[in-house]
């Protein structure tokens, strides 16, 4: 049988493995704390443009059967009116051919979102900002923008995405982009540069240095396989 002295040197052994044990446990935790934090934050960001890219693709997908229906109704873009007032042109060549749309405006999407390039700083053209820009919301929360502006030649309209909506961040390159339908190419990502070269710090590129960086930024997405890449200005 056990007797007194016994049992008192069982569970004070018993504690002290115990405490041990609580102390193991704590600097295991403590270093999941300190891994957690590192890592996080990335994980985080790659479901961001997992998300971003999903969403991107779902509604250029969108867009272009539009744009296709559009054309066996109206004929090839070729010989579409690219000039035509924002309204208009969305009227005859878009809305009939989207699906679960709302009107909206683009005074009311100012009073709601004030749209941002990359670097930060408020977009300043005629584009998502714009009050005479033709704009319509589908059911998903996706917002189309038609530009009011058209090139002296006509020879493409800016069509803008922001695919989540009125959330944040409301910024070009990472929930708003850019389109143009084109006479030559049809609907095609904005920006006239190749490759890398989108990336580089000039006028409506993709990039956080650039005077109005973003506009280009859909093409850098699409060009590398709808993947956002280590060097894209996320």
């Amino acid at each position: 049988m056990y007797n007194n002295d016994m049992i008192h040197q069982y569970s004070s052994k018993n504690m002290k493995n115990s405490a041990f044990t609580l102390a193991e446990v704590l600097i295991t935790l403590g270093i999941i704390g300190v891994v957690a934090a590192l890592t996080m934050p990335a994980l985080i960001a790659n479901y961001q443009k997992q998300a971003t890219v999903t969403r991107l693709k779902k509604a250029y997908s969108q867009l272009a059967q539009a744009v296709k229906l559009s054309e066996n109704e109206n004929g090839e873009i070729e010989y579409w009116d690219l000039t035509l007032p924002s309204d208009t042109f969305m009227e005859k060549y878009i809305t009939p051919f989207l699906k679960n749309i709302g009107k909206t405006s683009g005074r009311d999407i100012n009073t709601l979102i004030n749209y941002k390039y990359l670097n930060g700083q408020t977009i300043t053209e005629f584009s998502a900002n714009g009050t005479d820009t033709s704009v319509r919301k589908l059911a998903d929360g996706t917002i189309i923008f038609v530009d009011s502006w058209t090139p002296d030649d006509g020879s493409y309209r800016t069509v803008m995405i922001d695919i989540n909506g009125y959330r944040r961040p409301n910024m070009l390159g990472k929930d708003l982009f850019s389109f143009w339908i084109n006479r030559t190419n049809g609907l095609s990502p904005s920006g006239s540069c190749v490759d890398d070269e989108c990336l580089a710090p000039t006028l409506h590129m993709c990039n956080k240095n650039a005077a109005k960086g973003g506009y280009a930024c859909a093409k850098v997405i699409i060009q590398n396989g709808w993947q956002i890449s280590d060097n894209y200005p996320w």
